[in-house]
């Protein structure tokens, strides 16, 4: 009797599913902007690329890594080179308002081979579209976002 009930409303079913799946995500996506705009901006938020670049740079020394910053122009992609424990990674750091695309995950994952590292990764200050998390994913590019950016480095994201 379940079962038959289910399976000849399986569409409005599958429905509901998906419009609760589409206000959870309208829901998260109003409570972080509700937080990034009652926090206001950060200072990270106003700096410079190369600005950016050298803040990571300096968080990245303070846990231990030798790091070598990338010529600007001439980076082919990485714009941090970081090692710790005999194992490189390539970083790229994209200091953005908007959500960062699937070319920086292809960019970073081009220049990591460039420069002979084990790994790869995109850090930003802002969030990546769904495409970019999905490449990432597939070929093992890691991606910092914003929550995981200030969390990791335990900035005070009211400062």
């Amino acid at each position: 009797m379940l079962f038959t009930f289910l399976y000849q409303n399986r569409w409005v079913i599958f429905a509901c599913i998906m419009l609760a799946i589409a206000f959870f995500s309208l829901y998260t996506f109003i409570i972080r902007m509700q937080r990034k705009r009652r926090l206001g901006p950060h200072p990270v938020d106003e700096m410079e690329g190369i600005e950016f670049e050298h803040f990571l740079a300096k968080h990245f020394e303070s846990q231990g890594f030798t790091v070598t910053v990338t010529q600007p122009g001439h980076d082919f992609g990485a714009d941090l080179i970081i090692e710790r424990d005999g194992v490189k990674t390539a970083v790229q750091a994209k200091r953005y308002e908007a959500n960062i695309s699937i070319s920086a995950v292809q960019e970073i994952f081009a220049a990591a081979a460039y420069y002979e590292c084990d790994n790869s990764m995109v850090i930003t200050n802002s969030y990546y579209t769904a495409s970019a998390k999905t490449l990432a994913e597939k070929i093992g590019v890691e991606l910092w976002d914003r929550d995981a950016l200030f969390e990791i480095f335990q900035i005070d994201e009211t400062a």
